[in-house]
């Protein structure tokens, strides 16, 4: 037995994680960052690297996320359009694209809300399939390799048409360390160490399916499932060196941390729908409303089911904050250990200095709220007293036949042309400007078809629920978040009143 100094997850984990320290950033007047400041270089904290990079730092055969990259090391389109990764990824979720993928993402919602699970604890559910729809939008592969009865691993050409158990195995452990995040448990040691088990596994799989891909690609090989994949974008959208293969494959595992928010906000949802009687007051003016809401009127940038979803997420924010390291040209870079910046989602959506209500549920704020088509650069510039976008206003039209026009503004905000997104400081839940997230459009149309198919089957959600109170699982859902999984579902009875567990259809 090794001594505890000897140790690698000791040298490895507990050891970084004593000399990483994280501050914290409450308000921004602007939707931007100091660009001369914050980094998203190195902005995982150390100790997590060896859940991303099985050498347990980055290194260029490893591949890497957009995300975990400063903005100037994100390469040039050969039309000289900067911040080029980050509008590759955006690419392969545009709103254009949505309709591509919401087959699959209605019939997951079907299927978790099937007559069969109401009165059961949902999340337990949700995390059972959730795997399957997030491999379906990478990869377009659906089959459960345990379910074939076949005793396959890694090494077996038989697991490259399906989903192997240690891939969704290592898709729970590593949230399961995002959410505790405790190095000194066991528990957290135990996930730990199973995503270093499979990570060869992992990565195997992943590449194997991104090089075939590429291949049907390349030999003009006609592929409607491709076509229904975030993957099949990026290989087709993807300039010279920049979102290599081994990029790629690192992204579809990396979007493990961004997809994570999708749980968590459906069951933030559930809970408002059970105690927020603001939040139920106007869901149920949208039930009123034909597809729920989801129907723009005449000069409307959002939908009402658009601006529902969107104070959800700005009032219950699934992503506690973005994450900053210190640039190397920062004059108080730290001679020591690791010191990292989290700039607070929710706490900054809900300043005053933003909104005159910022405490209340009030989806109609966005009717009149900034977007990014109304932010020019002149904003921000020499004669400005805002921070400069680092790049400059640029649009990067997309090769993969859907002709769309991704471009930026004067905060750097990168949005699809026809398609802008909401453009305040007081909007923060997916970060800010040029550090924005651009899952953001895919990411609200999920959470849209959740409550569709909550409005379309007349569901309601109750914590009565068909379970012993010492049956309740506390379930890893997202980083820095364990849930209760005492929440599920029933129908509306609209004759005698309540939350019923049988469906009266």
């Amino acid at each position: 037995m090794n001594r505890f100094y000897d140790d690698d997850y000791f040298q490895r984990v507990v050891i970084p994680s004593l000399f990483t320290r994280s501050n914290r950033v409450e308000q921004l007047v602007l939707p931007m960052l100091d660009k001369d400041f914050f980094s998203k270089k190195n902005s995982v904290p150390p100790f997590l690297d060896g859940l991303l990079w099985k050498k347990g730092e980055s290194t260029p055969d490893e591949g890497n996320s957009v995300f975990l990259k400063d903005y100037g090391e994100r390469g040039v389109s050969s039309d000289g359009v900067q911040n080029l990764a980050k509008r590759v990824y955006f690419s392969a979720v545009t709103p254009e694209l949505y309709p591509k993928y919401s087959t699959k993402v209605e019939g997951f919602f079907d299927q978790l809300l099937a007559d069969t699970n109401a009165g059961k604890p949902l999340m337990a559910k949700y995390v059972e399939t959730y795997w399957e729809l997030y491999w379906n939008l990478h990869l377009g592969i659906i089959e459960d390799c345990e379910k074939q009865g076949e005793d396959i691993t890694c090494e077996d050409d038989l697991y490259k048409g399906c989903i192997p158990p240690q891939v969704k195995e290592i898709g729970n452990s590593f949230v399961a360390c995002l959410a505790e995040a405790d190095v000194l448990s066991k528990n957290f040691r135990q996930n730990y160490e199973n995503v270093r088990e499979h990570q060869d596994c992992l990565t195997d799989w992943v590449s194997g399916a991104v090089t075939a891909m590429e291949t049907r690609i390349h030999d003009d090989i006609t592929n409607i499932d491709d076509e229904e994949t975030f993957v099949y974008y990026w290989l087709k959208n993807r300039e010279g060196a920049e979102f290599g293969n081994e990029d790629v494959t690192f992204e579809c595992y990396h979007n493990f941390v961004a997809l994570s928010q999708w749980g968590h906000t459906i069951y933030r949802v559930m809970e408002a729908l059970i105690d927020d009687d603001v939040v139920k007051s106007s869901f149920d003016a949208l039930k009123a409303q034909p597809n729920c809401g989801d129907t723009l009127g005449d000069g409307d940038t959002f939908t009402p089911l658009d601006r529902f979803v969107m104070d959800i997420f700005r009032t219950r924010s699934p992503n506690g904050g973005s994450l900053s390291s210190q640039s190397a040209g920062a004059k108080a870079a730290p001679t020591f250990g690791v010191i990292l910046t989290t700039h607070l989602h929710k706490e900054i959506s809900e300043d005053e200095i933003h909104w005159s209500d910022p405490g209340v549920f009030n989806p109609d704020r966005y009717i009149d709220a900034p977007t990014s088509d109304k932010i020019d650069e002149k904003l921000c510039g020499d004669n400005s007293n805002f921070n400069e976008c680092p790049f400059p206003h640029q649009d990067f039209r997309t090769k993969d036949g859907t002709d769309t026009v991704i471009t930026n503004n004067g905060f750097g905000t990168v949005y699809s042309k026809d398609k802008p997104v909401c453009d305040t400081a007081g909007y923060a839940p997916f970060g800010f400007g040029y550090r924005r997230c651009p899952g953001e459009q895919f990411t609200i149309e999920v959470i849209k078809q959740f409550l569709k198919t909550v409005c379309d089957r007349n569901i309601c959600f109750t914590r009565d629920c068909n379970t012993d109170a010492d049956d309740i699982q506390d379930i890893p859902i997202a980083p820095g978040t364990i849930i209760q999984d005492d929440i599920c579902f029933g129908y509306n009875d609209v004759v005698n009143g309540g939350c019923q567990p049988n469906n009266p259809n």
